[in-house]
């Protein structure tokens, strides 16, 4: 990888600071580095405005398809444009891995403040997505700033770097949303929102430990309401609550009031929220003002069939 960027960074006539690689595949497996270099002028060649949807396609591994976001809008009156590219199917858990994205915008912006709304705007999409609770040892997340927009500078956290924030969050979060509908196997896909937590730390813990539970995801793949699956969850996530005061809702359909179930009529209502799409699972915990999220996805047979055979 460094001889990698070393040569690129000659080819482009760029101090190698100014190269950035990123990596992803089967974890220990050396990168053929004389290959990548052996294609770096062709590849350097060939470079070209049109050329990002080819990149979003050669950075897939066992996505299905690629992860492509657009977006044009006005700062302050002056319009500006965001592209992103991503990918990702599996080893998909906050803090990100095994996922890349590259982030390219014409703003004029200051990099430490790009850096600081990147971070934020990280923290809000990808930072809430999983697919399967597993990690990779590779991530990367860039932005890439031009100027050519000939907007004011954003210098400092003034409003147009608020304004710069949404339209980056936005833009991550369609990104995400194309990874987790693409998880590895996914069938169907939903968030967990969690309110009424009596802290963030509460809230986020409910919702990462109901999006990760293999018995849940499951349960959704089958389409079964099985709502003692997401109590279970619930009391070993670490958050405080009294599970006598817990609802719980699929889409517009509560099966849960105050810790009980509801009977056979709610969750068959509720069976067919699963079946019709992507869903919102609400847990209300009743312990104070606090909600988190997480988006994910079923964790099916073709999961495992995935990964079961993913070197050969």
């Amino acid at each position: 990888a460094a001889e990698a960027t070393r040569q690129v960074a000659q080819l482009l006539g760029l101090p190698e600071t100014l190269v950035a690689p990123a990596s992803t595949g089967v974890i220990g497996q050396p990168l053929p580095v004389n290959r990548i270099t052996e294609t770096l002028p062709n590849l350097v060649a060939n470079l070209s405005p049109e050329g990002l949807t080819l990149v979003a396609q050669a950075i897939l591994t066992t996505d299905s398809r690629p992860k492509t976001a657009f977006l044009r809008d006005k700062i302050f009156g002056v319009t500006v444009t965001m592209a992103g590219i991503a990918k990702g199917a599996g080893m998909i858990h906050p803090n990100l891995a095994t996922l890349l994205a590259f982030i390219f915008t014409d703003v004029a912006v200051e990099a430490r403040v790009l850096k600081a709304l990147l971070k934020d705007a990280v923290n809000h999409t990808f930072n809430r997505l999983t697919i399967d609770g597993d990690t990779s040892t590779n991530d990367t997340v860039l932005a890439l700033a031009s100027g050519q927009a000939q907007n004011p500078l954003i210098a400092d956290a003034r409003l147009s770097a608020l304004a710069l924030r949404d339209r980056l969050t936005d833009l991550l979060a369609d990104l995400a949303r194309q990874i987790v509908t693409d998880g590895e196997g996914a069938s169907r896909t939903y968030r967990i929102l969690v309110t009424g937590a009596a802290t963030p730390i509460d809230a986020r813990r409910a919702a990462a430990a109901i999006a990760t539970s293999p018995l849940v995801k499951t349960a959704v793949n089958g389409a079964d309401v099985n709502w003692g699956r997401i109590m279970a969850a619930l009391g070993r996530s670490g958050a405080r609550f009294e599970p006598s005061l817990v609802d719980i809702a699929f889409g517009p359909h509560q099966v849960v009031t105050n810790g009980q179930g509801l009977g056979p009529a709610s969750e068959a209502l509720a069976r067919e929220v699963i079946l019709a799409g992507p869903f919102t699972l609400s847990i209300n915990l009743h312990a104070g003002e606090f909600s988190d999220h997480y988006d994910t996805c079923d964790l099916s047979e073709e999961y495992i069939r995935i990964n079961a055979s993913y070197r050969s």
